[in-house]
């Protein structure tokens, strides 16, 4: 028998439009019940500070706002009678009061914040199974908010995690306008597969590595196309005892950024508008002497100084966020123009986003997020380049061009064009308070089509090139998680279980053109010869986890937890990869025979691991193509192939403790790791004879990373005037390669990079160079080749100081990192030349012959006609930088006539002053972009920045 239909289809369409125009009409037509509105203030208790961006809101009736630059606060149509008002922000206590509204009346209702130094019951989602307490987390995590972001000068996204995190490294590489920077998290810890963590945007895996190369040896950074004015806030977690449950993906780290949300309420908008200069000081040395400068005139600053030129940056934004009791929404846009301190150097960028949540019923939540972004670049060739800008201009007259270096501005054209779109949809589904489940969706996708054209009758091309490059990257993540909690007494339990896949499409084509026939605006098919390449690759990385969290008493937590993992890269015959996870934390400042001084105290113990697959071909056996006898299709070997081939396996130990002191004013929080890394994949040569002449990846190789992280938050002064405050955020960090397979030494240079090696028994990687054995003699110089240190920072510190005087906010950063060495060809080849001002004297003596007054020392350095030594060039790379500096003042209301809301102006600068003994152009310049090893090579220095911003909320 056939069952009917409730409804006809016919019914239905005539029926559900009109059920939806009945709840539109309710959602939007005003109550007819008696109402009021409910002002006041959210302060800081002690020293009554305004807190922005704080959620007051009615929890019984949906009704909320956020405060304001002044920390007011206004909502409007309250049903009369006692309601329940609550105010809560991230980092402080929450605080419920009740008041009594009146019909057509606003009654005043203020708070006074307690701020909660440890943010215990604080909610964080990195690295657990949906989300947990951090009280109940036994691993380190790193916590970025907005409000630190607001309070320093920040460019990018990649600035807003500079300097903010123990053991988060980041370096600018370039000064290039959109050269995106390197990020380490504790250190190196593989060979062949990468070093950057993952980054996730909303629960959405984004592309995490660098975009291609350009012709100015840098690279933009996928993390730079977010607006940093959308972030909420950032997550940080650092090893494989926090990783696991991101599997074969992970050991570098995971970074997860949240972008700003709607809240219940009347639209709140922000306008912004930046206005900024950028410059570089001296570049090199310094010290001409008039005997220099006499033979090479316009030789300040490397012969650089008449290109130099004051870059411009501005900036534009708008964003609104409000919501109803079941919809809230946040809206933004964000234009940018920026030029670089070099002639042609430019970058614009666009941005757009979109975040909408809604309840369909009480136990269900559906977010949707969603980004997209243009930016175009526009390079000139500068660093290891015969065609370079500034190698052929800082060389002086032993250039290829013979100083016709304008050429490089007018017969070259370098752009890159970025498209990125970013967007999910989360689920969340609470039947009830035992259960809750996540289901995310999402997709990253990037484009990038970059164009390089030599014209014809150029210099040093006569009959021109054309390059043409178009790469995608497409990141599909599924991500289920559920989790089932129950208390029984002073037991409680949280369950979870989940499922993950995560699919990545790459795709390059390029094709190079060349011989041109005349002048005109060329395209691949204009030239008489032409190449072509092409790589489609696909890698899919699937993982189930379980995880029990275990309570007692809220104050002792044990969590268990594994994953298993699947991968593409995996060899045919590898499997599955099992990652098993442990963590212990304990409250004990809750004992009762804890010391009263020290009020919040925590300990934390973490093991846990997670692995980095193989690249997509490792574990195949390859053929290269060749054309045969009589032009007939051939294959020649390449790689022999591993089908047992698998990932690399870390394992971490994490111990560590959080202490909070004199009410609240000093915080401590330390950790100590130890990390190892086995099966490490590493590139290995192969016996000819077997037919095979390429190297290998097997996993043959195991290091150690090891290292202290400390953070100090102290409030010096705090009254009702004036607050100040020091944050002091170090790091240690050693590591030591254990095993190289069959090969205990593995140099990692090219023919031009020399002194690069990864060896038993030191750092990954590290300089080995000549060592002078006789310096202050007057003789030849006698040199060993000897380990010089390693290319990685083995102590890093960032010092903070923020002061709040009401209105008036200051803040400044400094960084210094050290311990680690780099080699700066830029010094060495113009040393060679001549044309290195610390060596002009000596140079010419050596090439008269006037040896009898020169010592080793003398010879060694500045050694002309190519005799100079590159191991007196590499340089210990310690440096300490004036990294940010902001000073915001917020415009009295009454001066404004409630005609513009809250009006903030700001003056910033960045990377304003550096100190060093680095020998090079600047220690954080280097032309190897994102790879394991650091050189510099005619890179420039990073520009100082400074910005005025004028911020307006209504």
């Amino acid at each position: 028998m056939k069952t009917r239909p409730i409804f006809s289809s016919a019914l239905s369409s005539r029926l559900i439009p009109s059920v939806v125009a009945v709840l539109l009409f309710a959602a939007t037509t005003p109550s007819l019940a008696q109402t009021g509105s409910i002002s006041g203030q959210v302060t800081a208790s002690g020293d009554l500070r305004p807190i922005v961006g704080a959620q007051v809101s009615i929890p019984e009736t949906g009704l909320g706002t956020l405060t304001n630059s002044q920390g007011e606060f206004l909502i409007v149509n309250v049903p009369a009678g006692l309601q329940r008002v609550t105010a809560q922000m991230i980092g402080y206590s929450t605080e419920t009061n009740e008041v009594d509204v009146s019909s057509g009346a606003t009654v005043n209702l203020d708070f006074a914040l307690n701020q909660t130094a440890l943010a215990l019951d604080e909610i964080v989602v990195t690295g657990t199974a949906g989300a947990a307490r951090r009280r109940e987390i036994g691993n380190s995590i790193g916590s970025i908010r907005s409000e630190t972001l607001e309070n320093e000068t920040i460019l990018s996204a990649q600035d807003a995690i500079t300097g903010t995190v123990p053991s988060l490294q980041v370096n600018m590489n370039g000064g290039d306008p959109g050269a995106g920077g390197s990020i380490r998290i504790r250190g190196a810890n593989s060979m062949t597969q990468g070093n950057r963590p993952l980054l996730y945007v909303d629960g959405v895996r984004m592309e995490n590595d660098l975009f291609p190369g350009s012709m100015s040896n840098q690279a933009a950074s996928p993390l730079d196309d977010i607006n940093p004015n959308d972030i909420e806030r950032i997550e940080v977690i650092k090893g494989a005892s926090a990783t696991t449950l991101y599997g074969t993906e992970a050991s570098g780290g995971v970074i997860q950024i949240f972008t700003k949300r709607g809240q219940a309420g009347p639209p709140q908008w922000t306008a912004e508008m930046s206005q900024g200069i950028s410059h570089v000081g001296s570049i090199g040395p310094g010290g001409e002497s008039a005997a220099y400068l006499e033979k090479y005139p316009g030789a300040e600053d490397l012969f650089m100084r008449q290109w130099l030129q004051t870059g411009h940056e501005q900036d534009y934004g708008l964003s609104v966020r409000g919501g109803a009791e079941a919809m809230n929404y946040f809206l933004s846009g964000h234009v940018s123009d920026q030029t670089g301190v070099l002639p042609q150097q430019a970058s614009s960028g666009l941005s757009l986003r979109g975040n909408l949540g809604f309840n369909p019923v009480p136990s269900l939540t559906v977010q949707f997020t969603g980004s997209a972004s243009q930016r175009n670049i526009d390079w000139i060739p500068l660093g290891n380049l015969a065609k370079g800008f500034s190698l052929n201009i800082m060389r002086g007259p032993h250039d290829y061009v013979a100083d016709a270096d304008s050429v490089f501005l007018t017969e070259y054209e370098t752009k890159e064009n970025i498209n990125h779109f970013i967007t999910g949809t989360e689920f969340r589904f609470n039947p009830s308070a035992n259960f809750n489940a996540k289901l995310n969706l999402g997709l990253d996708y990037a484009d990038n089509d970059y164009n390089r054209t030599e014209v014809f009758g150029s210099l040093l091309e006569p009959e021109g090139i054309r390059v043409a490059r178009r790469w995608t990257s497409q990141t599909r993540t599924v991500d289920l998680q559920s989790t089932y909690v129950q208390t029984i007494g002073a037991l409680s339990t949280n369950t979870s279980i989940g499922f993950q896949i995560f699919q990545n499409k790459r795709l390059q084509v390029q094709g190079t053109s060349r011989n041109f026939a005349g002048p005109g605006n060329p395209t691949l098919n204009t030239g008489s010869s032409q190449t072509t390449d092409e790589d489609r690759l696909e890698e899919v990385n699937a993982g189930l986890f379980v995880q029990e969290l275990l309570g007692l008493a809220d104050k002792f937590f044990l969590t268990l937890g594994a994953r298993v993992d699947g991968n593409s890269a995996f060899g045919e015959d590898y499997g599955l990869q099992f990652y098993p996870k442990a963590s212990l934390s304990y409250v004990i400042s809750d004992e009762s025979f804890w010391p009263a001084a020290l009020e919040t105290s925590r300990l934390r113990f973490a093991y846990g691991e997670s692995g980095k697959a193989p690249g997509y071909f490792d574990a195949e056996r390859t053929w290269n193509p060749i054309s045969s006898l009589g032009g007939l299709p051939g294959v020649t070997p390449s790689t022999r192939g591993n089908p047992e081939l698998g990932p690399e396996r870390s394992k971490e130990f994490e111990g560590g403790f959080e202490i909070t002191m004199l009410q609240n004013r000093l915080i401590v929080d330390a950790s100590y790791y130890h990390q190892t890394t086995d099966n490490a994949l590493i590139e290995l040569p192969q016996d000819p004879s077997t037919g095979f002449v390429s190297s290998q990846i097997d996993n043959a190789g195991s290091f150690i990373n090891k290292g202290a992280e400390l953070a100090i938050d102290a409030t010096l002064v705090s009254t009702n005037r004036l607050t100040w405050g020091v944050g002091i955020i170090g790091s240690t960090m050693t590591s030591e390669i254990l095993e190289l397979g069959a090969t205990p030494s593995i140099f990692l240079g090219g023919s031009l990079t020399p002194g690069m090696f990864a060896r038993e028994g030191f750092p990954l990687p590290a300089y080995w160079g000549a060592k002078l054995l006789n310096p202050n003699e007057v003789a030849a110089p006698e040199v060993e080749e000897q380990y010089i240190g390693p290319m990685y920072p083995t102590r890093t510190i960032s010092v903070s100081s923020f002061l709040n005087m009401g209105r008036l906010r200051a803040n400044a950063r400094v960084e210094h990192q050290g311990g680690h060495y780099q080699l700066s060809h830029t010094a060495w080849r113009n040393a060679q030349r001549g044309v290195w001002p610390p060596c002009f004297s000596v140079a010419e003596q050596i090439d008269a012959g006037n040896l009898s007054q020169l010592t080793a020392q003398e010879r060694f350095e500045c050694g002309s006609s190519f005799i100079a030594d590159w191991g007196a060039y590499i340089s210990p790379m310690d440096f300490i930088k004036l990294r940010s500096v902001s000073l915001a003042y917020d415009v009295p209301a009454n001066l404004l006539g409630g005609r513009m809301g809250d009006l903030t102006l700001s003056l910033g600068g960045r990377n304003l002053w550096t100190t060093s003994d680095y020998v090079g152009v600047d220690p954080e310049a280097v032309d190897d972009n994102d790879s394991l090893t650091r050189h510099e090579y005619y890179n420039m220095p990073i520009p100082r920045v400074f910005t005025f911003t004028v911020r307006s909320a209504f």
